[in-house]
């Protein structure tokens, strides 16, 4: 039969098959043990929001895909603000509460993003307090932290006193990821407007519309990529990136224009990948979206150099271009909508104050813009690669030093002997001036103090001596005038 003769080929052609031996006990656990963490693997594999199939996404969406969080790194997030939720209640008290604000809170946050943190206590310490309180307690919060828990470091402390909100920014460190905490104390920003007020407003704009999220995920990551994202630095904050992807959305017609009007109560949903990735934004979309950025900007900038109003900018409640406020220094405006509600006229885009990096920002607008639209784009290098590019006009060849010598120790110069202040003149008696004209070493008798030639005004010392006046009004005062001594 053909059947047999196939399966003699087969054992010949197969010398090393095992004949099938009875397990033993042992042989059945082990078994056991690796079915089980194979269907834990799968499992964990399908938690990933990378797992899947990236068939029928753009080099957009497949990019995308490969920069949302893990749940490692959604794990850490949440261990990081246990913990210091744990350590502000031994600090700070028991009914210390710690929130999230900021892209946690919005829900646009990526792998590697920021956890932005505030600290509301039974005191109720926010802004309307003074700034060294704030500072203590974010130092009560910093010892206990270190006492308690070995995976935070501190990484700066924006103490200073020009500071409007002060923070503590911490590196939360495991064994997989590394976080960056920022902390401050408060419910209530500078201008008194509740924390995380305009983070649930762009959460519920967000579902607003299926391409909004894609959009602000890849903005928000390109404008990290090319470090523009940071307001102390001069650049536009994270929240002002997101301001202005909604507001060329709402342009567009993909999202209504009163998206902003009403916050959102519910929490944070669950993001589907698959689905995100797929309504990820065009390269046409995108390229549009940085063009409408690079032409505000020119808006703005022939604006601030006619000195008329305010920074040129936009508003989204309602929805136009517009102008800030006339005292604002600041390149751009963006106001803020929940700020707009409570009837404050705030600047998000208030850090862009110096010319040359607001042109730097405005040059990689339009450089990706023109990446967009040509024939030879990757993704993978816009989103997750640093440009090398440096703007035309600012590419500059600089030598290494030579080394030089140690120079020597400079000596402090001795200081100048203190001139001995006259007693004041007893009241009545007006000090008159010297008479003018007087030229040459003389003593002005009425003056009692010497008068020096011009070449002699170098070595001269300044004292201080007084006069009494009389005033209409004040009556008798002592008035300082400076004198010089030879």
């Amino acid at each position: 039969m053909p059947t047999q003769q196939h399966e003699e080929e087969v054992a010949v052609s197969d010398p090393y098959q095992l004949k099938e031996e009875p397990l033993t006990s042992d042989d059945e656990d082990k078994t056991r043990t690796e079915e089980s963490e194979t269907e834990e693997d799968e499992d964990e594999d399908a938690q990933l929001p990378n797992a899947g199939s990236d068939q029928g996404l753009s080099s957009l969406g497949r990019t995308l895909r490969s920069l949302l969080p893990s749940e490692s790194f959604e794990q850490m997030v949440r261990e990081a603000e246990r913990q210091v939720e744990e350590a502000s209640r031994v600090a700070l008290g028991p009914n210390t509460t710690v929130k999230s604000f900021g892209s946690t809170l919005q829900g646009t946050f990526l792998e590697g993003s920021d956890l932005d943190l505030y600290i509301c206590s039974s005191r109720e310490y926010d802004t309307r307090h003074t700034h060294d309180e704030q500072v203590k307690m974010l130092r009560f919060l910093e010892a206990e932290l270190r006492k308690s828990f070995k995976s935070f470091e501190v990484k700066e402390r924006r103490f200073e006193w020009h500071v409007r909100v002060p923070i503590l920014i911490l590196l939360f460190q495991s064994h997989q990821h590394e976080l960056q905490v920022d902390i401050s104390v408060g419910e209530l920003d500078h201008v008194g407007v509740q924390k995380g007020f305009v983070d649930r407003l762009i959460r519920a704009a967000l579902t607003k519309g299926e391409v909004a999220l894609p959009m602000v995920l890849l903005v928000k990551r390109w404008a990290k990529v090319e470090n523009l994202n940071k307001a102390f630095e001069g650049s536009l904050s994270p929240l002002a990136w997101t301001l202005l992807c909604l507001y060329f959305l709402i342009c567009k017609d993909r999202l209504p224009k009163e998206a902003l009007a009403v916050p959102a109560e519910e929490p944070v949903p669950r993001r589907n990948a698959v689905k995100l990735c797929q309504n990820c934004p065009t390269q046409q979309e995108l390229s549009d979206f940085f063009d409408m950025v690079s032409e505000l900007g020119q808006k703005a900038q022939a604006t601030k150099a006619a000195h008329e109003t305010g920074p040129f900018g936009v508003s989204l409640l309602p929805w136009k271009e517009c102008h800030g406020e006339t005292s604002d220094k600041a390149f751009f405006f963006i106001e803020d909508p929940a700020a707009r509600l409570r009837g404050i006229t705030v600047n998000v885009a208030r850090g862009v104050k110096d010319q040359e990096r607001w042109k730097n920002l405005l040059k990689r607008c339009e450089g990706a813009r023109n990446l967009l639209r040509s024939k030879v784009f990757n993704s993978d290098n816009f989103l997750r690669q640093r440009a090398k590019q440096v703007p035309q006009g600012q590419a500059k060849i600089k030598a290494k030093p030579r080394p030089q010598p140690p120079r020597p120790e400079k000596k402090p110069m001795p200081k100048p002997p203190q001139t001995r202040v006259p007693a004041p003149l007893k009241p009545g008696v007006v000090k008159a001036s010297p008479p003018p004209g007087v030229n040459g070493r003389q003593q002005d008798k009425r003056d009692g103090h010497w008068r020096a030639r011009s070449s002699d005004w170098r070595n001269a010392k300044r004292s201080r001596t007084y006069s009494w006046q009389q005033q209409e009004q004040q009556g008798w005062q002592r008035t300082p005038r400076m004198t010089w001594n030879v």
